[in-house]
């Protein structure tokens, strides 16, 4: 058996020059796969345990005789095939791999050592130990634990046995690990803990669910990540089970504070705890930012909140909900175990909230900041080394997690996982219309945070940054592209790989910043972009009438009277969402276009009290933030119809507005109710954004509920301008699709109600009106075809 581990450990023995010795977790893995050869199997039944104890450290010594006798290069290299998280995890000196592009067909790649960061020690799973029933006295007659014995072994050199303890393993554990866009940091961290806990094998069973939280309300379970969607089966019939979450809370879904109710429901049937990523320093602008905090004690051993008592001095302590709350560190770890069971040393921190608090919470606000208000916020809230990687991050113009770990290697080699972590959830960076990519934030002013900090980095440490990374590039790819060469004007731009332009785009970026002669030197490396074709209509959806009528209006207000039946008699594809900024943005770049506000006294803007014209209002600067996901406001009917042209114009089809019928048609799918869900409000804020949970802004397209016809945002968000002129009600107009515009009327109508409105605005059958050249930040407008 030694011989075959001779040849094992000098398989695992390639490819780092840089360790020393081999982790511990390596060290156990080994000796696990040996513990089960023919040898150990006989020494452990023919001996008695004082023997099998003596030959069992006699064995541990000639393993590590030939462990020491390896050179100090052992080494697992990650199969590049792979993406995402490491098979193995060891923490060993890992490569991955980095595109600069994002092509996915170029199949040359960077590879960058991981480094051994965030560890999860084996100290911190040990301090789950106490969820294990409780040990009963040693004697000779219990089984000694060959896979503990040799892990304690292998770690203190000291020959302990551990011995089986009847009826070991007490509970079964449920993981409920985030799959959140910010949670990609962690995912190898999240990987090692997990096969930790399997190691230890201190749970009766251990299920893992994933949760992503990309729909607000219904967050989708899955059992492998990004599969198919699973209920979230759990069982506690004998009380015998716990769950952990794992996340960092900064999703929307938890900011809303829907999930986070969910989470504190399920608590009362299945104890719950809380496991968050961030350091407690980072829980600014995540839903634990404003949220109350408790020791909490478990003198009764019932993990339900209505026997766990607070240090919280409140009559209604018995109603609250705890939920313990920890981090990865040894000490958080000992008091949730010792809370778990009731110990007397059993405080433990824990998030205490009514159920009020939880579901009414308003989304955590962003506040309109500059850009220097952010890197100012920055650098006064975070670590030095996090200053260091943002500044180091400025060179580049293209910033995803592969190039951020590429430079943090280079320019800041001891620097940790959580300080690259304070940088992306720290204000300054925001995720882009590619998906790839993320982008450093640009406000309102059009000042961006990447200008500051590439001023606070200096031209030097910037030219340096540049030439250091240049070089790692360059030396993994096999380039031709070398900085030198890019500074002094020598070099052939047709020779240039699609990694060479990358970079080069980075080095003109630089550059050009930093002006001067090196302006000449960027724009002879500028790269001239092919034109793309423009896909704004992806989104479409085909909507088939499922009858030739619909009733149509209400009796609730005057102008919506009277109800009364519509034909509609050919079939029509309806935008999925409205037309969002990045699309409006394509138009605009493309066409030179400029909107009604821009050109004349601005857009109306909600100041909280009134509304007030803006002079500096316009699609770019609605006065709250925004990204390209956003629907585009501040549009006006003429605006519209200009996009229109131009779309039809780049595709050769015909889309136009919906006439109001075709409008409420495709809102009400199929429904003669208030709203497509109902008539009960109460469920609104599953399906819109409006004035009780809209924190005074818009939102993303698609993060509320579809109705039945997989439609987003007909109710709230934003207005959507139709094709009719606005009549006080439907008394004597068409009861057909057709469209009524009078030449002489000035007023459009606009359906669906938006962030700014009350409930009873966004219902199916509400209508507003505007003046076609109106602009505010609350009209937009989607599209429609007639089909042939």
């Amino acid at each position: 058996m030694l011989e075959e581990l001779e040849k094992l450990i000098k398989e695992l023995d390639k490819g780092d020059a840089n360790r020393d010795t081999f982790d511990d977790l390596v060290i156990v893995e080994i000796l696990w796969l040996a513990h089960s050869s023919d040898e150990f199997q006989k020494a452990k039944k023919e001996k008695s345990p004082s023997d099998f104890l003596k030959w069992l450290a006699e064995w541990i010594e000639s393993i590590k005789k030939l462990l020491k006798n390896v050179s100090p290069n052992s080494v697992v290299d990650e199969d590049t095939s792979r993406k995402g998280t490491s098979e193995h995890f060891i923490y060993s000196e890992n490569k991955a791999s980095l595109s600069l592009n994002t092509d996915s067909s170029n199949k040359e790649k960077i590879r960058i050592p991981k480094k051994k960061e965030y560890y999860i020690s084996n100290e911190l799973i040990e301090a789950l130990a106490p969820l294990q029933k409780p040990f009963l006295s040693i004697n000779e007659s219990q089984e000694v634990d060959e896979v503990a014995t040799v892990d304690y072994v292998a770690r203190t050199n000291i020959v302990n046995p551990i011995f089986k303890a009847k009826n070991e393993n007490y509970y079964d554990l449920y993981l409920l690990i985030d799959i959140s866009k910010s949670m990609f940091i962690w995912e190898e961290t999240i990987q090692v803990f997990l096969e930790k806990l399997k190691i230890y094998s201190y749970f009766r069973n251990i299920k893992v669910f994933y949760i992503d939280t990309q729909d607000m309300d219904a967050p989708i379970y899955t059992t492998k990540r990004k599969t198919h969607k699973v209920n979230l089966n759990v069982s506690n019939s004998d009380g015998h089970a716990l769950m952990f979450v794992v996340s960092d809370f900064i999703a929307p879904a938890w900011r809303k504070g829907n999930l986070l109710f969910k989470v504190f429901e399920r608590n009362e049937k299945l104890p719950t705890s809380l496991i968050n990523m961030l350091p407690r320093r980072m829980w600014n602008g995540t839903i634990l930012a404003n949220a109350n905090f408790s020791k909490i004690h478990n003198p009764k051993k019932n993990l339900k909140s209505t026997f766990v008592t607070s240090d919280i001095d409140d009559e209604y302590d018995e109603v609250l909900y705890k939920l313990p709350i920890v981090n990865f560190s040894l000490e958080d770890f000992n008091d949730l175990s010792h809370f778990i069971i009731g110990s007397k040393a059993n405080l433990c921190t824990a998030l205490v909230s009514s159920k009020e608090e939880i579901l009414y919470e308003e989304e955590h606000k962003k506040v309109d900041l500059t850009a220097e208000e952010r890197v100012q916020r920055f650098f006064e809230n975070s670590s030095y080394e996090a200053h260091e990687l943002a500044l180091y991050f400025s060179i580049t113009t293209h910033l995803n997690f592969d190039i951020m770990k590429m430079i943090q290697h280079n320019m800041l080699p001891n620097s940790q996982q959580i300080h690259l972590a304070e940088v992306f959830v720290g204000g300054l960076i925001d995720k882009s219309s590619n998906e790839i990519f993320y982008k450093f934030i640009t406000d309102k002013n059009n000042f961006s945070v990447r200008d500051i900090l590439l001023d606070r980095l200096g031209d030097y440490k910037a030219m340096a940054t540049l030439k250091k990374n240049s070089e790692f590039i360059a030396q993994n790819l096999g380039s031709s592209l070398d900085f030198m060469a890019l500074l002094h004007g020598d070099f052939n731009k047709s020779e240039w790989s699609k990694e060479d332009e990358a970079f080069a785009e980075i080095a003109r970026s630089v550059f050009d910043k930093i002006g001067g002669n090196y302006s000449k030197v960027a724009s002879k490396i500028s790269i001239q972009i092919p034109e793309e074709e423009i896909d704004v209509v992806d989104q479409v959806i085909y909507v088939t009438p499922t009858s030739k009528r619909f009733t149509m209006g209400s009796n609730e207000r005057e102008e919506e009277q009277p109800i009364h039946e519509v034909i509609i008699n050919y079939d029509f594809e309806i935008a999925q969402t409205p037309v969002t900024v990045g699309e409006f943005r394509a138009f605009v770049e493309d066409d030179k276009y400029i909107t009604e506000a821009e050109k004349g006294d601005g857009a109306f803007v909600y100041n909280g009290k009134d509304w007030e014209k803006k002079e500096d209002a316009s699609w770019k600067n609605p006065y709250f933030e925004q990204t390209d996901e956003h629907p585009v406001v501040c549009i006006s009917w003429n605006d519209a119809q200009a996009y229109i042209k131009w779309l039809n114009k780049k595709t050769g089809e015909i889309y136009r507005l919906p006439t109001e019928a075709e409008w409420e048609y495709a809102c009400r799918a199929g429904s003669t109710t208030k709203w497509h869900f109902g008539d009960d409000e109460k469920e609104l804020e599953k399906y819109a954004w409006y004035r009780k949970n809209s924190d005074n802004r818009t939102h993303s397209v698609s993060t509320r509920k579809p109705n039945q016809w997989g439609l987003y945002d007909m109710n709230g968000n934003v207005w959507e301008w139709c094709q009719d002129d606005y009549t006080t009600g439907y008394k004597g107009i068409f009861t057909d699709e057709s469209i009524y515009e009078k030449e002489e009327n000035q007023i459009k109508v606009f359906r669906g109600g938006s962030w700014a409105d009350m409930y009873r605005d966004t219902r199916s059958a509400g209508r507003g009106s505007r003046s076609l050249e109106d602009c505010s930040h609350f009209s937009g407008f989607r599209l429609l075809r007639t089909l042939p």
